[in-house]
């Protein structure tokens, strides 16, 4: 690169008047010197400006991902909290309802615990049951799902284990889900019946360790 060259592609910017003057003053080779200095130092200011930009996009899209992780946290925590909560509940469905339901619920609950074939088996205090309905009035051609809160899940887990000594005609029981339960359920029934309509075979639902799995039914299953 001739020292002509070298001076034509000279940047002063960001210098003061006395500084320009100063380099003007310089001898060729010098000021040929200082040109290039100056090139390579422009250079790497322009690529450093460029990283500072890459780091800037960089750092918001970690503070979005950082965000949406503890949305997840904050969601994840949320249901595990909810799931220990219901764990200790238990949905009855059909069982008689009436407009004196909430004052009289809870005896004929214990009556019927009391009364039924395994009441000496019973491993929690009838006292300790609280029940209330689900829904806000009753209404004479329905009957709204009656929820029982007990001590504990083994309290629960007893009383599925025996709920046909317990529970007789229509009504039946089903453990209080969290809606991320019901919407997993709904799609594994939703599974289980495009399969069975398919004719590949007979599926259905079994809980393994509280969870739900969809299951090949054999014919000596049935």
């Amino acid at each position: 690169m001739s020292t002509n060259t070298v001076q034509k592609t000279t940047s002063k910017k960001g210098l003061s008047e006395a500084e320009k003057k100063l380099i003007d003053k310089l001898d060729p080779n010098t000021k040929a010197l200082w040109t290039l200095i100056d090139i390579r130092f422009n250079f790497f200011e322009e690529v450093a400006d460029k990283q500072n930009k890459r780091l800037s996009v960089l750092e918001s899209k970690m503070k979005k991902v950082e965000k949406t992780l503890d949305s997840k946290e904050v969601n994840f925590f949320r249901e595990m909290n909810e799931r220990r909560f219901k764990e200790k509940n238990v949905i009855i469905f059909n069982f008689t309802d009436s407009q004196n339901a909430k004052n009289t619920d809870l005896q004929k609950i214990k009556n019927l615990l009391g009364n039924s074939s395994v009441s000496d088996e019973i491993p929690f205090d009838l006292h300790m049951i609280t029940v209330r309905r689900l829904g806000k009035t009753y209404k004479k051609d329905t009957t709204r799902p009656l929820l029982m809160s007990l001590s504990s899940p083994d309290d629960v887990n007893w009383l599925f284990k025996n709920k046909k000594e317990i529970f007789t005609g229509n009504t039946f029981i089903a453990n209080d889900q969290t809606k991320s339960q019901q919407e997993y359920y709904k799609k594994l029934k939703k599974e289980v019946d495009a399969r069975n309509e398919s004719g590949d075979g007979k599926f259905g639902i079994r809980y393994f360790h509280k969870v739900p799995e969809i299951v090949e039914i054999k014919e000596s299953q049935e």
